[in-house]
């Protein structure tokens, strides 16, 4: 069934040609500044460290898969923000299959993010690419760099923004979703680190 909608959203986009580019953008990686009152929040590898300002609650939903909600306090105008470790082996098995892992020397996610910000007007592949990852109609595109992280966030045309911090050394997608604000999105990034619990 996933492959089935792979192929389906190829066909759809030989049918209904794309309307807008994402083209990426480099962005400072927000700055650390002092946070007296932030708690750790660790989710697998990723340590965040939040002021209590964003912070309301920790919910963990049974959802099958890991991830939890960064609840907003309750006099907050805050929404609430998803934090997701998402599975994406049927799309690396797809790449594979069409050869374009190799073509394109695609090793980690940050490679396949920063690939499909290329304009891709004589590129058929990076647009299908693309199109599987849902970004066919995205308003802005923008990475920010900071080793061992790269984190991608996406705006689109319609609906909430989203994002994906990467690391260099795998292939993970830690997703975070929701209305994410620049202020928000500034606090997540500023005092993460990598982090392993043995």
């Amino acid at each position: 069934m996933p492959q089935l909608i792979l192929l389906t959203a190829l066909l759809l986009f030989a049918v209904f040609p794309l309307e807008a580019e994402p083209l990426l953008v480099k962005h400072d990686w927000p700055a650390a500044s002092p946070c007296q009152d932030c708690q750790t929040l660790q989710f697998d590898e990723l340590e965040f460290h939040l002021p209590r300002s964003l912070t309301g609650r920790i919910f963990v939903p049974d959802i099958g898969s890991a991830s939890l909600v960064i609840l907003p306090r309750p006099d907050s105008d805050r929404a609430p923000i998803s934090i997701l470790h998402e599975q994406k082996a049927v799309v690396w098995q797809f790449l594979e299959s069409r050869g374009w892992l190799e073509k394109y020397a695609i090793g980690n996610t940050a490679d396949l993010l920063r690939l499909v910000g290329k304009t891709s007007e004589n590129d058929q592949d990076i647009a299908a690419m693309r199109q599987i990852l849902g970004m066919e109609d995205v308003r802005s595109y923008t990475m920010y760099r900071k080793s061992p992280f790269t984190a991608f966030r996406v705006v689109p045309r319609d609906g909430e923004s989203w994002g994906y911090i990467v690391t260099d050394k795998d292939r993970k997608w830690y997703k975070l979703a929701g209305a994410i604000t620049d202020d928000a999105w500034s606090k997540l990034l500023a005092h993460l680190r990598l982090s392993t619990i043995h």
